[in-house]
């Protein structure tokens, strides 16, 4: 498998369309809310990135049927936010020291991902009512696991959410929606690059 020298925040939120940024950017703070102690100081409040996101969020839908000049005020209010992601990257970045980890605790892509996936057993389940279990069979030399969901509801590839980090092969999705169509994706970490992800599994939640 081949390596690469440090791993790095991937700036690809700059080339989703403007609903999946505002998407990304709420994932982004609420994982870094959920690790706070990781990212205790960050070098922008989190508070101001979901304030912005929200206000432009807002601009968007108002241009979308509005004069030239609501949609100037979008676009100033756009890229106002995607630099304020930039100094979120470059902080995560800086505190990460390229640990795979730390990045994706913190809801970035990362620039690992075009690892190949080494492929391994593996078993879904309703353990309970809105839950899924998934059970590998254990990556040789990993030493984590990355667990996303997709609800499906949207099918754009982009909206994968990050539903933890583990150092064990199993993992139970909690809170799901009944009656829905998800999709589970899982990759391992070893030697502290990530593989590719697995192809995804469809089920759905009872």
């Amino acid at each position: 498998m081949k390596k690469v020298r440090k791993i790095y925040v991937k700036r690809n939120y700059r080339e989703k369309k403007p609903p999946l940024v505002f998407t990304f950017v709420r994932n982004t703070c609420s994982c870094m809310l959920k690790n706070i102690s990781v990212y205790a100081t960050p070098k922008i409040h989190l508070a101001d990135l979901i304030v912005n996101n929200n206000k432009t969020e807002e601009l968007y839908n108002i241009h979308l049927h509005g004069t030239p000049t609501d949609t100037i005020n979008y676009e100033v209010a756009m890229a106002a936010l995607l630099d304020l992601i930039d100094d979120q990257a470059n902080y995560v970045d800086d505190i990460a020291d390229g640990d795979l980890a730390t990045i994706i605790l913190s809801g970035f892509d990362n620039t690992s991902s075009d690892y190949n996936y080494h492929k391994s057993d593996e078993v879904y389940s309703n353990s309970a009512r809105r839950e899924i279990k998934v059970v590998l069979t254990a990556t040789e030399h990993a030493t984590g696991y990355v667990w996303q969901y997709h609800d499906m509801v949207s099918k754009e590839d982009n909206m994968w959410i990050l539903a933890d980090c583990t150092r064990k092969a199993f993992y139970t999705y909690k809170g799901l929606t009944s009656n829905t169509l998800c999709a589970f994706r899982h990759a391992a970490i070893v030697d502290n690059t990530m593989t590719e992800f697995s192809n995804p599994v469809e089920m759905v939640i009872t």
